[in-house]
C-alpha cells in the first residue's frame, strides 16, 4: 500500500479473527491453543480476553474446535474478520513511526517480539502485535481503516529518505 524508504504499510486481506472472551471471574483463558496448531497465531491482551488469528485456517474451522475442545468452561468465541482490518507495518523506522501515533514505550527491550496489547493509537482503539523484531500488526475497525491508512501515510513521510 505505501512503502516509502524505512517503513513498509501493507493491508492483510482474507485473516480469520474470532475474538475470545470469558465472563467467569475464577477463569482466565489459557496462554495457547495447541490443537489449533501452529497456523494460528494467539493474542492474549487480558486475562479474560484474546483473538485469534490465522491466515490458512477459516473462522467457521478455528470456531468448531474451540468449541468442542472448551465445552463448558464460559468461553465465546465471536467471528471478527469482517470487522476487523489487519494491517502490517514493517521496517528499520517502524517502532519511529508508532511511538508518534500512541503513549506505548515500543522500545525493542520493553515490548519485545511477541508483545501485544490494546491501545488508542491516533486517537483509535486498535490491538497492536509484535511478531518480529522490525515488525508489527496493527488490527483496527474497519470503519476507521481509511482514516488509519491516511494517518499513517501523513506520518510516514519523515522516514521517506531512510534505506533499510
Amino acid at each position: 500500500m505505501v512503502s516509502p524508504g524505512a517503513v513498509e504499510i501493507t493491508q492483510s486481506d482474507g485473516c480469520s479473527l474470532l475474538h475470545l472472551k470469558t465472563w467467569h471471574p475464577e477463569r482466565t483463558l489459557p496462554s495457547s491453543w495447541p490443537f489449533l496448531g501452529t497456523e494460528c497465531r494467539w493474542l492474549k491482551f487480558a486475562p479474560d480476553e484474546g483473538l485469534l488469528i490465522s491466515n490458512a485456517v477459516a473462522p467457521s474451522d478455528m470456531q468448531m474446535h474451540l468449541v468442542r475442545e472448551t465445552r463448558g468452561s464460559g468461553i465465546v468465541a465471536l467471528d471478527v474478520s469482517q470487522a476487523l482490518a489487519a494491517l502490517r507495518l514493517k521496517g528499520s523506522a517502524v517502532r519511529e513511526l508508532l511511538r508518534k501515533g500512541c503513549g506505548l514505550d515500543l522500545h525493542p527491550s520493553h515490548f519485545r517480539e511477541g508483545a501485544c496489547t490494546r491501545t488508542r493509537f491516533a486517537q483509535l482503539p486498535i490491538i497492536i502485535d509484535c511478531p518480529g523484531a522490525a515488525k508489527f500488526d496493527l488490527y483496527v475497525s474497519r470503519s476507521h481503516l481509511s482514516y488509519l491508512l491516511s494517518w499513517l501515510s501523513d506520518a510516514v513521510v519523515e522516514f521517506d529518505g531512510r534505506s533499510e
